[in-house]
């Protein structure tokens, strides 16, 4: 199966421990751009043709940690485009990562707006799957922002069984990816997010 990750910097640390999680895919698009949003990629505008380039089956973004555009009316048009782009490209289905949690002011505020704003309007799209991150960003700053890397391991271990569970309930997907690979890949996943669990309760003992 081929695999679109698009992101911020975030993702610079993210992607990569994806990767390493799921070696049976193929990832045929990384983009990172460091301090960029949706609106950025926009305005920019190379990656439709990126997507339609790569053709992906599945694009996973992670993106709105740098969202400044605070009102509907200035955020959704940039959100309508990417995930326009992603579904012209031909991808099968879209997974969305909405932004990490933040102690540092003004990035606070802005990404829990824009996590308000992902959470009511994305999971309503079509071919869309909309995940929370603040749940596993909630420990680990180092800047008020960027996470250690226990955090970004945590986190992406929770997110490669999400992207495992897509191409299973997906059977034009599923026919790419050897059986054999999709369960042994979801043993390292399980494993790890296992060991995650088991530090992080140790460290709050």
């Amino acid at each position: 199966m081929r695999v679109a990750l698009i992101g911020d910097s975030q993702s610079e640390a993210l992607w990569p421990r994806v990767k390493k999680l799921l070696p049976s895919l193929e990832f045929v698009l990384t983009r990172t751009q460091r301090g960029w949003a949706e609106s950025h990629y926009h305005k920019e505008g190379k990656l439709a043709q990126e997507l339609k380039d790569a053709k992906a089956e599945l694009v996973v973004i992670e993106l709105g940690g740098n969202n400044a555009a605070v009102t509907e009316a200035k955020y959704k048009p940039h959100v309508d485009w990417i995930l326009e782009a992603a579904r012209a490209s031909g991808a099968k289905n879209i997974l969305y990562f909405g932004p990490a949690a933040a102690t540092k002011e003004p990035f606070k505020g802005y990404k829990e707006w824009t996590r308000s704003f992902q959470s009511q309007y994305l999971p309503k799209q079509d071919k869309v799957t909309w995940r929370d991150s603040f749940p596993n960003t909630q420990s680990g700053h180092v800047d008020g922002v960027h996470f250690n890397g226990s955090t970004y391991n945590a986190w992406a271990a929770e997110i490669a069984p999400l992207i495992l569970k897509t191409v299973q309930s997906s059977p034009s997907l599923v026919a790419t990816v050897p059986r054999w690979a999709l369960w042994s890949s979801v043993g390292l996943v399980s494993s790890l997010t296992a060991l995650a669990v088991i530090r992080r309760m140790r460290r709050n003992r």
